[in-house]
Order: structure tokens, then sequence, then C-alpha cells
């Protein structure tokens, strides 16, 4: 019945969407006006945001440029199912370290202009791969700092605890008629980006706890099919205390076209 249930109010919430196709909502006009997750500018972000996005991926609407940046809640800069996930998480009051619902901040308008500290590169230079060998370096002098064990070892295609990639996309500067990335706010960018999701871990490792008594160890299937959940009841430290239980790597892929990909692996 619950089930159902689910199916009907989907039905009836995609059809609020798909008789409107292709979507495309009123900007507002005062940039302090935007908020973070609010990918239908209501001024208000609600289950509707992540539905609506969902179609985008499906290919059954179309958005705006600013409304693909609102919708990017994980700050990867791109727009994917983990998107609508965090806006389901966020209504349901179990993400909790989130900028989901703030106004939006760092916009890349083109008032912004060049800083005299910044090192300014064209995208076909940032992504060459001195540039990108610099930025997964900074990247990787920044989480040794914290107290991380650097681990060469790791990468995506190896059981690992997480991992985050994202394409460099965000905090273009502008001199004149010319477009530069700041190779400066790249870099914390990316950073940023890393810190969202490691902090997205923890509020989740809390709530399991908090819910549990334990923090999750491992899942055993049984012979059944069912699963079997095995706890530590070690309580979770501080969170800069957390990050040092992790190792890390850091390092970049090209694809065909290209286009580089920063990835951060824990273990």
């Amino acid at each position: 019945m619950k089930r159902t249930l689910s199916i009907i109010l989907s039905i009836i919430m995609a059809s609020s969407f798909v008789c409107g196709l292709p979507v495309y909502a009123k900007e507002p006009t005062n940039e302090s006006a935007y908020i973070i997750g609010d990918t239908d500018l209501d001024n208000v972000v609600t289950i509707k945001d992540a539905t609506l996005l969902q179609f985008y991926i499906a290919k059954l609407a179309k958005l705006t440029d600013k409304q693909l940046l609102l919708a990017d809640v994980d700050h990867d800069n791109v727009n994917t199912i983990k998107d609508t996930t965090c806006i389901q998480l966020y209504l349901a009051h179990v993400l909790k370290n989130t900028d989901i619902g703030t106004p939006l901040k760092n916009n890349t308008n083109k008032t912004d202009t060049v800083k005299e500290k910044d090192t300014t590169l064209t995208y076909e230079e940032l992504m060459t791969d001195k540039y990108m060998n610099k930025i997964c370096n900074e990247i990787i002098k920044h989480y040794k700092a914290k107290g991380l064990n650097y681990d060469t070892s790791l990468n995506e295609n190896k059981p690992c605890s997480w991992y985050w990639h994202g394409y460099i996309t965000q905090y273009i500067k502008f001199s004149g008629a010319e477009s530069y990335y700041s190779l400066e706010e790249v870099i914390q960018e990316q950073i940023d980006s890393i810190e969202y999701n490691f902090k997205g871990y923890y509020e989740l490792e809390i709530e399991n706890y908090n819910k549990h008594g334990g923090r999750l160890m491992y899942s055993v299937v049984n012979s059944d099919g069912t699963v079997t959940d095995y706890y530590d009841k070690t309580p979770v430290p501080p969170y800069d205390e957390y990050q040092k239980e992790y190792s890390f790597n850091c390092y970049y892929k090209r694809e065909s076209d290209g286009k580089c990909q920063v990835y951060f692996v824990t273990g």
C-alpha cells in the first residue's frame, strides 16, 4: 500500500513538471535573491527542486546556467543524482552541515575583476599538466598539513572509503573582454568541495552513531538475503581528529576531450 501511494505521488509530481517542459523559471534581478538548492527559483528549497533536477538529468527538462549552478549543491561542478540526494537529505534534516537553503555566494558574473595577486590563466593553460599537477600538489599539501596520511596506492577503481571528483568550471575572472581562471581560487574551490563532502560523511557518521550506539564498521549479507550491520562503539571524535583517521590520494585524469577532473580518494 505504501509503495503504491509512493508511485502515485511520484506520478502526480512528475506530471506537474512534464506538462511544462522545457522548464525555464523567471530569474530574480537581485543576485542576493538566489538560494542554493532552489532549482525552480521560487525562493524556497522543496522536493520540487530535487524532482526538477532529476528531470533535467533524464533529459526531460531544460535549465538555465544559473539554475544548474544553484542545483550543484555538492559543489563538484557537475549536476548528478548526488545533488538530488543531497537536497532530499537536507529536507529530511539528515544533512545538517550544508549551505543548501542559504544565499548564493561567490557567483561568477562579469562584474568580477582580476585580483592583483591572482595567477590568471586561460582555460587551455589551466588544463595543462603543469597547472593540473600544481592544483593536486596544493591539495595534497593542505591535507598532509592537517595530519592525514598520503597514500599514492589509493585510487577510485580499488576498494576505498569514499572518493570525490569534479571538473574545474567555476571561479572565472574577467579583465576587459577577456576571461581568465584564477589559479588560487580554483585551488581553494577544489578544497572547499572536498571539505563539503568530508563534512557530509562526518555528519552521517554522527547520525549513525546516535541512532545505533556505534559507528558502522562493515555489513554482512546473510544466506537468507538479510543484511547484518556490525558497529564499533568507539565515539565519533571531533572533526579535525576524524579526518586524521583517513589516508588519501589526490590526482587528476584527462578525458578524451582534453578536460581534466581532479580526484580525491580516501581509505
